[in-house]
């Protein structure tokens, strides 16, 4: 919440390139999770069911489903083309025998979240200095999720009717995440799949996400009906989410490219991308470093982001800018189109 105070005067660093290339980076470390889901998910890895023709057929029926939907003239079809695709998927599974519907005998029908159900808070001084730099890590991902639902539903990606909507979004954010701890729940964070269905339906209305939230209500009130949820195989989920992922990403694209990009922003793009898919590529580049940077190190974004940032910060000061940069460009082009036209 105190982080929400200080993006107003941080307009000039968090630019659509430093925004974008975060959203990029959600994009495109999530579709590695989407597609492990398409092929059985991380609990089958090493064994012969992972990427079976059983689970790469449920996951490729859910994605032409959705893709097929997403095509329709019909507004409804096409707005629930993931609930439907999901919920085919769901049904297929369950004639193959894919769903263990077991899970759903200890979960009671009725429940009330109980407020400090495990006692009044206490403060670890110990894990504090870990928790706000996790936090902090949460908040340079709700960034990128904030710029890409706001591009995703025709809203400005800078200014000061961003850095508004940004600075609420991330103080709702860290509101609801003291709500949840007061009911014992961990902290929330915002969901990058949520860009995704907004670019396949075309839906970005927030009364929406009020029904959303009432659902949500009742599922905390009758577990049962989150179970049966819960225990969707991962085949389904990934042929949905390997899409909404993809879609993330090219949110982040279309971030990045939503102003001309000079000298100075591809190169900006360049570090943040070389150092953010770097150390998803190969996580031990920290591992001997200090604790703080290894923490930091673990989360792709959190590296590009940072990055994107300190060179923004760099390059602003003490190199050359950006309308000087684009009118040496323009000189340069002049001379070389004046060489090929004098014959030289």
């Amino acid at each position: 919440m105190a982080a929400s105070r200080a993006l107003p005067y941080l307009q000039k660093i968090i630019t659509p390139v430093v925004s974008g290339v975060v959203v990029l980076l959600i994009g495109l470390t999530l579709i590695q999770v989407g597609m492990v889901d398409f092929c059985g998910g991380f609990s089958t890895k090493g064994t012969p069911d992972f990427g079976s023709l059983e689970n790469v057929g449920l996951g490729a029926l859910v994605m032409t489903i959705i893709i097929f939907l997403n095509r329709s003239n019909r507004p409804l079809l096409r707005m629930g083309s993931v609930v439907i695709g999901l919920m085919v998927g769901y049904i297929v599974a369950a004639f193959m025998g894919k769903i263990d519907f077991s899970q759903l005998a200890g979960i009671t029908l009725f429940s009330l979240p109980v407020p400090f159900k495990f006692g009044f808070f206490q403060f670890d001084f110990s894990m504090m200095f870990t928790v706000g730099i996790i936090y902090l890590l949460i908040v340079m991902e709700a960034i990128g999720d904030l710029t890409a639902t706001s591009m995703l539903s025709g809203q400005p990606v800078e200014g000061e009717i961003y850095v508004k909507r940004i600075s609420g979004g991330i103080l709702a954010d860290g509101f609801n995440s003291a709500v949840a701890a007061v009911f014992s729940a961990f902290p929330l964070a915002t969901f990058s799949q949520n860009n995704g269905v907004i670019q396949m339906t075309g839906v970005a209305s927030r009364h929406v996400g009020k029904y959303i939230a009432g659902i949500m209500i009742l599922l905390s009130i009758f577990p049962v009906l989150g179970g049966i949820i819960s225990i969707i195989p991962k085949p389904v989920l990934g042929g949905a989410t390997l899409i909404l992922f993809a879609m993330v990403a090219s949110a982040g694209i279309r971030i990045i490219t939503s102003r001309p990009l000079g000298r100075q922003e591809m190169l900006i793009l360049a570090i943040s991308l070389g150092s953010g898919l770097g150390a998803h590529f190969v996580p031990e580049v920290f591992s001997n470093m200090p604790k703080i940077v290894q923490d930091i190190g673990h989360s792709s974004i959190a590296v590009g982001g940072m990055s994107a940032i300190l060179a923004t910060l760099v390059l602003s000061f003490g190199g050359v800018g950006e309308e000087e940069g684009e009118a040496g460009e323009k000189e340069k082009s002049v001379e070389v189109r004046e060489s090929v036209e004098s014959g030289e």
